[in-house]
């Protein structure tokens, strides 16, 4: 039933942008587009990993096939961004159309101990070690063939986190996808692993669909340079991806998400470094699932669920905010009744007016709260669960750019309080302790 749903919501959003509007429209390629290639939480990397328009005018050229583009407006008084070295830029053939990049995420990690959660595993952590690539190829006017890879190499193996062939035409007005990547789901999935402004994704990527094997079809569109339309579909194993690479149960997973903005682009990352005009985007998604996995317990293995969700971003002259609501639906699995599940974030992010090039501050906020059942607060067994009660996070963080994406460190503090159950110890004290998380990034993007 939800399949049709998102079937018509997407087929209807495609009769807007059909080639009448594409004659008055600059196409743009959406965070559908761009979600092939990041970690559980993206869309494409060639589409969406370049350098910004910024740099792109700073070298005084513009990506090939694209128009010219012209530098963001300053702020009054005060440097546009450190040109970025050609160390950090990505390796590139035949213009654009190949490129090879990746990223290293390294940092350390600092949990205070309690006496209930003594074993915070302090230490040295790698957020992400990406290898990333893709190409392009004209076939024939506007018709293009592409592939995207995403390695995390940060086991000491490729583990394939996206591998896909694409068939674009117009420029993402019209997209067809096939292979491993992002299901068109949650905006804290789709957002890029590399332009983040905190170490890690927020915990609301749980209840959303991941990345798995099938095929995407979407649409993408500004009309008349004032309003942003875009819409997926995507018909998935529902198996997980390479954790498991064919679909033994015959079962499948259907995905769609809807985005409408306006005023001006506003990108995946999450802060505003182009100091960009004031823009929006609303979106929306909703997927079912006939089969789940074990990803957030045992029990769920084999039931079907449902899950929705909406979110919204915006960006103006160094000030950012994106937050999202989601909500899953799942049904009563053998002796394990019926159950649902909640996540939402909220952040906001301001790029400090200094009157320097390098390095520049953001200051940074979060504000996290999720359940991934409601039904239980973790005291109902023997021991104490903490991964059953509702918790809520807040992380206040700085952020220092040397180039952008390409070279920056992030702090953050978070502050985790527990919603229900036991909430703390029989001492009064707080069953887990704040943590400090401290990561650098170097980028090839």
């Amino acid at each position: 039933m939800l399949g049709s749903v998102a079937i018509a919501a997407s087929a209807s959003i495609f009769v807007v942008l059909g080639p009448e509007a594409a004659g008055a429209s600059r196409p743009y390629v959406g965070p559908e587009a761009t979600a092939a290639v990041e970690d559980e939480p993206s869309a494409t990397p060639a589409d969406g990993a370049g350098p910004t328009t910024a740099e792109v005018a700073a070298q005084g050229e513009s990506p090939a096939g694209a128009e010219p583009v012209v530098a963001p407006a300053r702020r009054r008084g005060l440097p546009g961004p450190a040109k970025t070295p050609k160390f950090l830029r990505p390796l590139t053939l035949l213009g654009e159309s190949l490129r090879l990049g990746g990223y290293l995420q390294p940092g350390f990690v600092h949990v205070n101990n309690t006496d209930f959660f003594p074993d915070d595993q302090d230490g040295f952590d790698f957020a992400n070690a990406r290898v990333t690539g893709s190409g392009r190829h004209t076939v024939s006017g506007k018709l293009q063939i592409g592939f995207d890879f995403n390695f995390d190499v940060n086991a000491g193996n490729f583990s394939v986190r996206d591998a896909l062939v694409s068939l674009i035409w117009r420029d993402g007005l019209v997209r067809f996808d096939i292979g491993q990547l992002k299901q068109p789901s949650a905006l804290s999935l789709l957002q890029y692993q590399w332009g983040l402004q905190f170490p890690f994704s927020p915990e609301s990527r749980r209840i959303a669909f991941g990345r798995d094997q099938g095929a995407r079809l979407s649409s993408s569109s500004w009309i008349r340079d004032k309003v942003f339309l875009s819409g997926a579909f995507m018909f998935a194993n529902g198996e997980g991806g390479f954790r498991q690479r064919r679909n033994l149960d015959e079962k499948f997973q259907y995905t769609g998400r809807v985005e409408i903005g306006a005023l001006s682009e506003v990108d995946l990352d999450d802060p505003d470094l182009e100091n960009s005009r004031f823009g929006f985007v609303f979106g929306g998604y909703a997927g079912h699932t006939r089969s789940l996995g074990n990803g957030l317990g045992l029990e769920d293995v084999g039931a079907s669920e449902t899950r929705t969700g909406g979110d919204v971003r915006m960006k103006f002259r160094g000030l950012s905010f994106r937050a999202e609501y989601l909500r899953g639906f799942r049904a009563a699995n053998g002796q394990s009744p019926s159950l649902q599940r909640y996540a939402t974030n909220a952040q906001v992010g301001y790029l400090l007016p200094i009157p320097i090039a390098l390095p520049r501050f953001e200051v940074v906020f979060r504000f996290q709260q999720f359940d991934v059942n409601t039904g239980l607060d973790g005291s109902e067994g023997e021991e104490y669960l903490v991964d059953n009660t509702a918790r809520r996070i807040y992380e206040p963080g700085l952020v220092t750019y040397l180039y952008g994406h390409h070279a920056k460190l992030v702090l953050s503090y978070q502050l985790t309080d527990l919603l229900e159950g036991p909430r703390v110890d029989t001492n009064g004290a707080p069953l887990i302790g704040d943590a400090f998380l401290a990561f650098v990034q170097v980028a090839w993007i």
